[in-house]
């Protein structure tokens, strides 16, 4: 891709640094005819993480003063992404004439890849590294909508392996290969995701350029008081909070209704809270086409919105794969996007009804559906730490990862979500233009895991050896997981 615009439009703060530095700002690293010009001194370790919506089809690496340092002084090696926060080196890479090391001809990822360039040299001499690449940001997006514009997509999750359905791979040309190489062309061209133009939100009220951002709580009335300035100081239209069901209606919070631009959104009646549904119901309140999903104990810089402008196309989200320490991985389920791309694929899976895989699901059905993936500038977002066990408050006493992979598998093995599945039903009470009571027609009694034995027992042979396992009951698992797992 040839004269590729700001350094930013590629990477993220979070996915250039030098390790145990403090802070390294993006604006360090400078960007020119896409070759990257950093300076690393002795013992300094470049980290770069790629994700694969960044298609890779060639890197150069050039070292400064090779010939007086040598090959010895350094270490460059390539790293794949092949499970739950794991690499495994799979280059590592010799320097050869010219000071330049080349790796041609396509590397094919499997989800992510990280490169690590060591600077051994005994001396405090600043050694300058420059990598140019040769980057197609939006190959898989190009190649999904193929897919998806021709039948095929449909074909393939719907069709003829939906049960074998893998997430873990999407963010990959192998998803791509798999379904190009296993339906042909005579495959009905039936569209997987279709557009969706509405020009009125699910009030008959008319949707206009600008910014929704949305929060869904239950019992989280502190989150709000604590936060709500911050969100208020943005530049945003509009501010949705979905209160479901809190024992303390979010409306009795001291002057909640004082900027006419938070609208909110009460849910009467139900035990549990289902941020799918949540999630949804603010999609169709929004007046505006850009939307920006907040979780409570989430602030934002004020440049936020200046730094992430939105791209026909694109998208953004949080990654953990990039966070730079424990906190920032929960940065995950921020989501940024068009309105119109939300509605195509769906919204959120409906059939998840406890915490976890919600937004991973979502933004797995938007690369599919031939969105760009970016990922925010986490130097601009900020998640407040809290205990982990939080996570799984107003659900049932379960923890949050078991939930997650029961949640992982239930999609996995289910029909593909997309406009063709029908989401909840609910009836609306208008209070003033800042007031609306939902009621839903279904009312969730009792939390059901489908899988949540198997989950267990994924999850606990992470710790424990499988013979171990056949000897536990599985309340002996799950005690493993709480003393063990701490994401």
């Amino acid at each position: 891709m040839n004269n590729l615009p700001d350094i930013s439009y590629i990477f993220a703060p979070q996915q250039i640094f030098i390790k145990n530095k403090i802070s390294e700002l993006l604006s360090n690293f400078k960007l020119v005819d896409n070759r990257l010009n950093v300076e690393i001194s002795n013992t300094d370790e470049l980290y770069i993480h790629f994700h694969t919506a960044e298609f890779i089809n060639g890197l150069h690496i050039f070292i400064a003063n090779y010939d007086e340092l040598g090959c010895k002084n350094y270490n460059i090696a390539l790293f794949n992404y092949y499970k739950y926060n794991s690499f495994n080196e799979i280059i590592n890479i010799p320097l050869i004439k010219n000071n330049i090391i080349k790796i041609n001809n396509g590397i094919n990822l499997s989800k992510k890849i990280k490169l690590i360039i060591k600077n051994n040299n005994n001396s405090h001499e600043v050694v300058q590294v420059s990598i140019k690449f040769n980057i197609d940001p939006k190959f898989l997006a190009n190649k999904f909508r193929y897919l998806n514009d021709n039948g095929k997509l449909y074909h393939y999750t719907n069709v003829v392996r939906f049960y074998d359905f893998n997430e873990d791979i999407i963010e990959s040309n192998v998803f791509y290969n798999l379904i190009e190489n296993s339906t042909s062309d005579e495959v009905p061209k039936i569209p997987l995701f279709i557009n969706i133009h509405d020009t009125n939100n699910i009030l008959g009220q008319p949707i206009q350029a600008g910014i929704t951002m949305y929060v869904c709580v239950k019992d989280r009335n502190s989150n709000i008081e604590k936060n709500l300035k911050n969100w208020l100081d943005l530049p945003i239209d509009e501010l949705i909070i979905i209160d479901w069901s809190s024992s303390t209606p979010v409306s009795e919070i001291h002057n909640i209704f004082l900027d006419p631009r938070v609208r909110l959104i009460r849910v009467n009646h139900q035990h549990f809270y289902i941020r799918t549904w949540a999630q949804n119901l603010a999609i169709k309140f929004a007046r505006y086409n850009q939307v920006f999903k907040c979780d409570s104990d989430v602030t934002l810089a004020a440049d936020f919105f200046s730094w992430h402008q939105l791209e026909v196309g694109s998208f953004y989200v949080g990654d953990w794969h990039q966070a730079r320490d424990f906190n920032e991985r929960h940065l995950t389920g921020m989501t940024f996007s068009f309105l119109e791309d939300l509605k195509r694929v769906n919204g959120y899976d409906e059939r998840i009804i406890t915490y976890g895989e919600d937004d991973t699901n979502l933004k797995d059905r938007m690369i599919l559906s031939g969105l760009h993936k970016q990922v925010f500038n986490y130097d601009l977002i900020s998640h407040q730490a809290h205990e982990q066990s939080i996570r799984a408050h107003n659900q049932k006493n379960i923890h949050p990862m078991v939930s997650t992979f029961n949640n992982k598998m239930l999609c996995s093995r289910s029909k593909f979500w997309s406009n063709q599945e029908s989401a909840q039903k609910f009836t609306i009470n208008e209070f003033d233009p800042q007031v609306y009571e939902v009621n839903y027609s279904n009312v969730i009694n009792q939390l059901n895991l489908d899988y949540e034995e198997e989950a267990i027992n994924h999850v606990c042979s992470w710790y424990v050896s499988k013979d171990r396992m056949n000897n536990m009951t599985l309340q002996d698992k799950v005690n493993i997981i709480w003393e063990r797992q701490i994401e």
